[in-house]
C-alpha cells in the first residue's frame, strides 16, 4: 500500500490562497460601494443647480420672440421676464429666487406682483441674472449644496426695455 504523508503546508496554504480571495473580493466590494457612493453624491449635488438652468434656458428657447425676453428686478431679487401673449391679452412669466426657491410666477400685465404667490420651480440657494448685450444674458443659480453652476443664452431676438413695478 502506497500511503501519502500529509504535512502542515498542504492544510495551511489552499486555507491562506482561500483567505487571500476572500480579502481581495471584499476590498473589491468596498470600493466598488465608495466609487458609486462618491458618483450618486455628485449627481445629486449637481442635479438642482444643472436643471433649473436648463429649465431656464428651454423656457428662453420656447419664447425667443421679439422683446419677450428681458430682466428685472422684484424686491431685490433679479427676476427674468417673458413676455406672451394669449387671447389678445398679454402675460408675463416672472422667473426669480424666493426664499431658498426658484420660483415661477405667471399674471396678466399690470397686475400686482407679490413674490410670495409663485410656484416653486425647486429648491436654490441663489439666483442671478445678468444682461451681457442686447441678447446675450447670464445666469447664475446655486444650489442648497452651495454648488454654483452659471450658463450664458444668446436669444435670437432683441429685448425691449421695460420698467417693473411691484407692488406689495
Amino acid at each position: 500500500m502506497n500511503k501519502k504523508k500529509t504535512h502542515t503546508i498542504d492544510i495551511i496554504f489552499p486555507l491562506a490562497l482561500f483567505l487571500v480571495f476572500t480579502a481581495s473580493a471584499l476590498l473589491v466590494i468596498l470600493l466598488a460601494a465608495n466609487t458609486y457612493r462618491n458618483i450618486t453624491t455628485q449627481s445629486h449635488d449637481n442635479y438642482t443647480s444643472r436643471t433649473s438652468l436648463s429649465y431656464i434656458r428651454e423656457k428662453i428657447r420656447h419664447n425667443d420672440a421679439s422683446g419677450s425676453i428681458d430682466i428685472g428686478n422684484l424686491d431685490g431679487e433679479d427676476c427674468l421676464l417673458i413676455s406672451q401673449s394669449y387671447g389678445g391679452s398679454d402675460y408675463i412669466t416672472y422667473i426669480y429666487q424666493d426664499r431658498g426657491s426658484l420660483k415661477e410666477l405667471f399674471v396678466k400685465d399690470g397686475v400686482d406682483v407679490n413674490l410670495s404667490n409663485g410656484t416653486e420651480i425647486m429648491p436654490v440657494e441663489d439666483f442671478s441674472v445678468e444682461k451681457e448685450t442686447d441678447t446675450l444674458y447670464f445666469f447664475t443659480v446655486i444650489d442648497t449644496y452651495g454648488n454654483e453652476d452659471s450658463i450664458l443664452i444668446n436669444i435670437k431676438s432683441r429685448s425691449v426695455e421695460r420698467e417693473v413695478a411691484v407692488h406689495e
